[in-house]
């Protein structure tokens, strides 16, 4: 499918119209029309806002291979894992083993976003130092 192809598709699913989806990203009704006829293409930024509107990747919209959008909203390959996991499960034992692997895999999720704001924490103070003493 080709990407004015999409465009189309997607803006009906959504349920806007030329103009709508026009005044979402500031640019005229006749752009909208000359994406969605293949006329011409919209620029970065634009294929940016499509991508939040419609909640699909850049590689969907520009990839004229792909033909199912791949949201942000999709399972994760983890989740996966571990709904198949879940389903295989045949004692106690291992369910106890499978909570014990979520849990830490949790732990490890908290103890790096912790990280980053301690990290982002030291930078600022430096900034802070830096702004104040050598001024």
């Amino acid at each position: 499918m080709k990407l004015g192809e999409k465009i189309l598709h997607l803006r009906k699913a959504k349920g806007l119209s030329q103009e709508q989806l026009a005044a979402e990203i500031s640019v005229s009704r006749q752009a909208i029309s000359k994406w969605e006829l293949g006329e011409s293409m919209p620029d970065i930024e634009n294929i940016l806002h499509l991508t939040k509107i419609f909640d699909v990747t850049s590689d969907y919209l520009l990839n004229d291979t792909i033909d199912n959008p791949t949201n942000n909203q999709r399972e994760t390959e983890e989740n996966l894992v571990f709904k198949m996991l879940k389903d295989e499960l045949k004692d106690d034992s291992d369910k106890l083993a499978f909570k014990s692997y979520q849990q830490k895999n949790q732990q490890a999720k908290w103890s790096t976003s912790w990280l980053s704001i301690l990290g982002l924490l030291i930078i600022g103070v430096f900034i802070c130092v830096y702004y104040f003493l050598f001024r």
